[in-house]
């Protein structure tokens, strides 16, 4: 009987339980490099009452360097719609970068920067 028991907890607790991926960003000193550009998340900002990170970006040395960076652009994380938007310093206009949410055969619009 107890056999039963502890398979029927498990059984519902499967069936209950789902993944879900609720922070899209590193939350750890890490760094990502595309081609000869460095890209890192350091502090926060507001802007429009929203939370976003900084981006700080390095080019040409092959070594990370903090004291070389400068301010790219700010990233926000919606995780109940499951999107990231980005403001680039160049022109502050907020973009949808990512949507998570998307299933196969929606259709969306793109901009680029």
């Amino acid at each position: 009987m107890k056999k039963l028991l502890i398979i029927l907890t498990f059984i519902g607790i499967a069936i209950n339980s789902f993944s879900q991926f609720v922070h899209f960003f590193p939350n750890s000193n890490a760094y990502f490099s595309v081609s000869y550009f460095k890209y890192w998340f350091e502090g926060d900002t507001i802007i429009n009452s929203y939370q976003y990170k900084k981006v700080f970006k390095q080019t040409g040395n092959p070594i990370a360097n903090f004291d070389e960076s400068v301010y790219y652009a700010a990233l926000r994380e919606d995780t109940i719609a499951e999107r990231v938007y980005c403001i680039v310093e160049e022109d502050g206009i907020e973009r949808l970068l990512y949507d998570f949410s998307l299933n196969v055969g929606d259709t969306i619009s793109i901009s680029t920067y």
